[in-house]
């Protein structure tokens, strides 16, 4: 018999059909292992999925309590009133933040509010509803408790959320109706690592009911477990409260261990029934006590998906054998030198070698439209190839056409350009940022001796590193009587002028500014409001850019920029967090003075 390639090809086939059903086989026992673990992955990567999800919620709990915390930790030397009327702003304003919030509260030391109480017990305790009067009483006088969650949070000084328990969302506690079933979210007031108190607030589990959703598998139950191991949500209302031992048949001792721990936990419950048992946790804020999600995924709901999928595989691959069986019997044509020289140009081109001899120009029909293909394919190659060096180079606006909106490497080359350049523009402007706040930063250290120079050294390094040509500095003034805004200091063109302007409390756009507390930015400035003045006349600046200053509790002042070139996103960002670094200085400048 002469090996002719039609011979080969039918010799080829039957070799393949053995190797191809020996492989199916093999395919079939190892892909139902495969497939059981893809089922424990499947269910973890559910179970992480929502963790994050929940985390993301908590975690804004701690933001707002580590706010609070930072809030109080500042109150401690101030007189005993404004330090009230700060608790219980701060605690009003935060229990109306979210109607999963039953209530805010502060315990302080009164060792850090009282300088003739030297105990190191004895706390102040104030407790903001979000319906009902707050209560406010003195604890502790006569020692902590030892063991109360207050005692143990007090020497560990760190973040915890309390295990579930009742809550109450008023102050009185015989109102039954208001009770719910909750957490407390703990965070310390620390100052130089001395313990001050205690802040937190009460919250409803609620917002965590959709971990109770999680179908990783049909008939599959999800839950969450608190750090002893009692159950938090639940798709059964009754389990919720209940130990772990009310969802998991068996000894549950290494269970709560590996919650404990904040482990990652699957195995399989050898009972009966049968089930994927499986758990992810869920660490809280900076807590050392992580929660957990797990899920009961029934055995025979598994092995259903996997012997569903090897149906089908087993059918896709006995079609796909006989489509490969037809199709080489179908080939009748001899496959000569021009698909020999095809493949040779093909395998070049894979091994990155442009510009090899072409194929014979004179063949026709489906071996001249390959040949053709390989030669178009090899000049977009090179294309491709001039514009990945020229970008190399930094040359971002070389010429580069894509073959069509299927031309991924095309697409791809066109992304890394634009992202490149995006890069690049967005690390200049970074660069540009970040040396803008260490000049100011520089300036603000360099000038805290006298308020007024402060203020002029300040202003004068805001005008000259955005390029503006005019800029004001307004103060708050007075008390809360008699409120009103002074403009402390003015420069144009880098030159002082001396100006005495006084405006009431919320007047003009600069009142306006400090009230709303956010940037305002103008291009169609109101007629009359500012001109600019220079040795060619007077003329309307193209941009007006008022900056609020203040802290996380005061409202300090406000920033006038005018210019006649308007200013870009970054230089208002910039502006915006020069805004929160001068307004810091200048409270803590005032407060000093007030102090001396």
């Amino acid at each position: 018999m002469k090996w002719t390639i039609r011979n080969r090809l039918f010799l080829l086939v039957w070799i393949i059909v053995g190797i191809y059903g020996i492989a199916i086989a093999f395919t079939i026992i190892s892909f139902r292992k495969n497939l059981a673990e893809r089922a424990r992955q499947v269910a973890l990567t559910q179970l992480a999925e929502k963790a994050s999800s929940a985390r993301v919620i908590v975690q804004g709990d701690f933001e707002i309590a580590r706010t609070l915390s930072a809030t109080f930790t500042r109150t401690t030397s101030l007189e005993t009133a404004v330090r009230e009327r700060v608790v219980e702003a701060a605690l009003t304003g935060a229990v109306a933040q979210s109607p999963r919030y039953l209530s805010t509260w502060l315990s302080i030391e009164l060792s850090a509010i009282d300088t003739t109480w030297t105990k190191p017990y004895g706390r102040k305790r104030y407790t903001y509803y979000r319906a009902g009067a707050p209560l406010i009483d003195t604890v502790n006088i006569n020692g902590d408790i030892p063991g109360s969650l207050y005692a143990t949070l007090k020497a560990a000084r760190e973040e915890a959320l309390t295990e579930p328990y009742i809550l109450s969302s008023t102050s009185s506690v015989q109102d039954q109706r208001n009770n719910y079933y909750g957490t407390s979210v703990c965070v310390p007031l620390l100052q130089d690592g001395r313990f001050l108190g205690l802040v937190g607030m009460d919250i409803t589990l609620e917002a965590l009911d959709f971990i109770a959703r999680i179908k990783p598998f049909e008939g599959a139950t999800s839950f969450l477990v608190s750090h002893q191991g009692i159950i938090v949500s639940h798709e059964v209302p009754g389990l919720i409260g209940k130990r772990l031992s009310a969802v998991i048949k068996g000894d549950t001792t290494a269970v709560l261990a590996s919650i404990q721990q904040g482990k990652i936990l699957s195995y399989n419950d050898s009972t009966a029934d049968g089930a994927l048992i499986a758990f992810t946790p869920l660490h809280i804020g900076r807590s050392d006590n992580p929660w957990s999600i797990g899920t009961v995924v029934p055995t025979a709901s598994i092995n259903a998906g996997i012997n569903a999928i090897l149906l089908r595989t087993l059918v896709l691959s006995s079609l796909g054998l006989v489509i490969l069986i037809v199709s080489v019997v179908l080939i009748a044509n001899s496959i000569t030198h021009p698909m020999n020289a095809i493949n040779a140009r093909l395998k070049a081109l894979a091994r990155g070698q442009i510009g090899m001899a072409r194929t014979n120009r004179t063949l026709r029909g489906e071996l001249r439209e390959m040949t053709d293909s390989v030669d178009a394919l090899e000049a977009n190659l090179k294309d491709k190839i001039d514009f990945a060096v020229d970008i190399g180079k930094g040359k971002f606006d070389s010429v580069f056409q894509v073959s069509g909106e299927n031309d991924t490497l095309g697409l791809a080359l066109e992304s890394m350009r634009s992202n490149l350049q995006r890069f690049r523009e967005e690390e200049t402007k970074g660069v540009w940022l970040n040396d803008g706040l260490a000049r100011l930063n520089d300036v603000i250290r360099r000038n805290t001796g006298n308020t007024g120079h402060f203020y002029d050294q300040v202003l004068k390094a805001l005008v000259q590193f955005l390029c503006a040509n005019q800029g004001g500095l307004f103060i708050i003034q007075g008390d809360e009587d008699d409120r009103y805004i002074e403009l402390v200091s003015a420069y144009a063109y880098e030159r002082k002028k001396y100006l005495t302007r006084r405006l009431g409390w919320g007047e003009s756009l600069i009142g306006q500014c400090i009230l709303e507390g956010e940037i305002i930015h103008l291009k169609d400035i109101p007629a009359g409001y500012i001109r600019i003045t220079s040795g060619l006349g007077e003329a309307t600046p193209s941009m007006l850019v008022l900056v609020p200053l203040r802290t996380d509790t005061h409202a300090v002042g406000a920033i006038e920029l005018a210019t006649f070139q308007a200013l870009q996103l970054h230089e208002i960002e910039f502006l915006k967090r020069a805004g929160e670094v001068i307004s810091a200085s200048i409270y803590n400048l005032r407060v000093t003075e007030r102090v001396v």
